[in-house]
């Protein structure tokens, strides 16, 4: 991000024209330097938008210096390159600044990675949890029909045919329930979304189009683990049958 202080360094408030003039100015002189992406002037009131949280909403903004901002995005950011880009703007303005974001934003990132080993160990838990889950409940369906399993494995009935039966069972279980979370989910996503603050304090929560069949597939990987573990649930049961 770039500043243009509404106050320059002789203690004189710059005026609108004089900020857009500066902000023309430096958007030009950046314009040559190929480390430069893309320049973006925020007009007048994205500005307002941005300090409102704060400030409030103003009967007249006229009455309050604001500043210019400009936000850049480039291709590398090594000091190096920071140095350019600073030097180019103290040979306009000595009190234009320039922001990194570097401190905030690295706390940012810590937390993000923070949160995504968390989310990870979450997830291995929950999919730990439901295989013990559907191999407790399929041993407790096989005590329930122990007879009928031990007649048919004696008239010689296929260990995989017999293991069919459970897992078509658990097969629906599983995705009766995950649809269900499903929707729960996808109903507080939305509320959720609908409830966000629009200040630019908070994250949109917005999903892109691979989250979204992400989230769609999770029923169908449910399932799958349903399914297999029933599978292997009986089987190892049969095994152990003379």
């Amino acid at each position: 991000s770039v500043e243009i202080p509404a106050m320059s360094p002789q203690g004189t408030i710059r005026s609108g024209e004089k900020i857009k003039a500066l902000a023309r100015e430096v958007s030009e002189a950046l314009n040559t330097n190929p480390n430069i992406r893309s320049i973006e002037t925020l007009s007048q009131k994205q500005v307002q938008d941005l300090v409102s949280p704060w400030l409030g909403e103003m009967q007249s903004w006229d009455e309050i210096p604001l500043p210019g901002l400009m936000s850049i995005e480039i291709f590398s950011a090594e000091a190096g390159q920071i140095n350019r880009i600073q030097t180019i703007l103290k040979g306009i303005e000595e009190d234009i600044r320039i922001e990194t974001h570097e401190s905030w934003l690295s706390d940012i990132l810590r937390l993000t990675h923070s949160l995504q080993i968390s989310a990870g160990l979450i997830t291995f838990v929950i999919g730990l949890t439901t295989v013990t889950a559907i191999a407790g409940a399929i041993r407790s369906r096989i005590a329930e029909h122990k007879n009928d399993v031990e007649l048919l494995h004696l008239m010689g009935a296929n260990d995989r045919y017999i293991a069919k039966q459970f897992q078509r069972h658990a097969l629906f279980l599983a995705l009766k329930g995950s649809m269900a979370g499903l929707f729960i989910g996808g109903l507080m996503l939305i509320l959720l979304s609908l409830g966000s603050s629009e200040t630019g304090l908070l994250p949109s929560l917005a999903l892109d189009g691979v989250q979204i069949i992400t989230l769609l597939l999770l029923p169908f990987l449910a399932a799958m683990i349903a399914w297999l573990t029933a599978r292997q649930t009986v089987l190892r049961f049969l095994s152990l049958m003379p």
